[in-house]
């Protein structure tokens, strides 16, 4: 069960990573005025984004069927409180290497 919880983290982290970075795209496309290329590489990072979600989802969405009594509850509490600290820090990685990216795409 903490295999799946890990698992399930580690895609939650770099998920909500990849959406915060999505961002970097539009900020240095809209520094050298090319919108059409902005778009459109924001709307290719969030599909493979959104994509990785639709993985992780099921395995998340196990955890609460493996529920079978209230004394289970405290359990799925806290998976679900570590899941959304995950979110939470891939955000918070994301927005720290954010200026990176603005950097890395080129002109």
């Amino acid at each position: 069960m903490m295999e799946k919880l890990l698992i399930i983290c580690v895609f939650v982290g770099i998920i909500h990573m990849i959406e915060t970075l999505a961002y970097s795209v539009r900020l240095a496309c809209l520094k050298t005025g090319k919108l059409v290329v902005a778009l459109s590489l924001f709307n290719i990072i969030v599909i493979l984004s959104r994509t990785a979600n639709m993985v992780q989802a099921p395995l998340t969405g196990k955890l609460g069927d493996a529920v079978k009594s209230k004394e289970d509850l405290p359990v799925l509490l806290h998976q679900l409180q570590t899941i959304l600290l995950a979110a939470s820090i891939g955000t918070i990685v994301g927005a720290l290497l954010l200026p990176s990216f603005v950097s890395i795409f080129p002109e």
